[in-house]
């Protein structure tokens, strides 16, 4: 049987801090004052559920602009014995954020997993049409990238929260190519619903 949410203790999440996941994650007031255990992938999450070291995970599953979240629904389907209990449906709103000091002008790199510049194609084509994209693993890691970084002229595609967790400026706002961008998120457990 599942847990019971008064028995959970620990949530894994694919992270680091600052990502939509972790933002998604605390809409829920039941699962964010739980002890949050941040993963780098999505099988490390449900890794973690499986393997007890975790009493729940929460993972993305689908993006309106971007469709099924492949790797989440393959580890679900293929590699993991866990059951979908909760949905959470986040907007997606991203920004260009850089180090303070830095203008829009200035930016030649820009750091985001693809998934997010690809939702920021327009922007980033009209804008910043010379910038060289740099994959990374998540839009928070980008943000923790450019925050962290020696050299001049780097920004990253992430939320506002990870901008602000990671002391960037924000240079531009809602720079996502459609305002309706949503991502689907679940919750999963081990045993079956009760």
């Amino acid at each position: 049987m599942a847990n019971s949410v008064a028995a959970m203790t620990r949530v894994a999440f694919l992270g680091p801090f600052g990502t939509f996941t972790e933002q998604a994650l605390r809409t829920q007031p039941d699962l964010a004052d739980l002890d949050l255990v941040a993963h780098r992938t999505v099988p490390n999450v449900l890794d973690a559920v499986t393997g007890k070291e975790a009493d729940v995970g929460f993972v993305p599953i689908e993006n309106s602009i971007e469709g099924m979240v492949n790797f989440t629904l393959d580890a679900l389907a293929f590699d993991h014995d866990l059951t979908i209990t909760r949905e959470v449906v986040l907007d997606i709103h991203l920004c260009l954020a850089a180090r303070p000091g830095t203008t829009l002008a200035d930016v030649a790199e820009v750091h985001s997993i693809p998934v997010a510049t690809a939702q920021c194609h327009r922007f980033l084509g009209e804008r910043l049409p010379d910038a060289r994209v740099v994959p990374a693993e998540s839009t928070a890691a980008a943000a923790a990238f450019v925050a962290g970084a020696d050299g001049p002229g780097m920004a990253a595609v992430t939320p506002r929260v990870a901008a602000e967790r990671y002391g960037l400026d924000v240079l531009v706002d809602s720079i996502e190519d459609h305002p309706d961008n949503q991502t689907r998120f679940v919750v999963v457990t081990r045993g079956d619903i009760p």
